[in-house]
């Protein structure tokens, strides 16, 4: 979210992925390896603070449509496949 000294609250579609790793950490005065959890930000697009649309997920698909709203924060809708 983003402030520009109004009331407006800004959006973003934030793209995530979990991975998984292997880290390393001591124990014992011993280095040993311990899987862990990685959350990575892929990117975001930017909706504004007038969005009026519809964000779907279904069978692996994003659908986010035009804005209807007349100050057309995202102009052009899109789908994405998501793996």
């Amino acid at each position: 979210m983003n402030g520009s000294g109004g009331t407006g609250h800004f959006n973003d579609l934030l793209f995530l992925t979990f991975q998984t790793d292997t880290g390393l950490y001591i124990e014992n005065d011993a280095l040993s390896a311990r899987n862990r959890v990685l959350l990575k930000t892929l990117g975001s697009i930017p909706i504004g603070d007038r969005y009026l649309g519809s964000i779907e997920f279904s069978d692996s698909i994003l659908r986010v449509s035009d804005d209807q709203n007349s100050f057309r924060c995202l102009s052009s809708g899109f789908s994405i496949r998501v793996d």
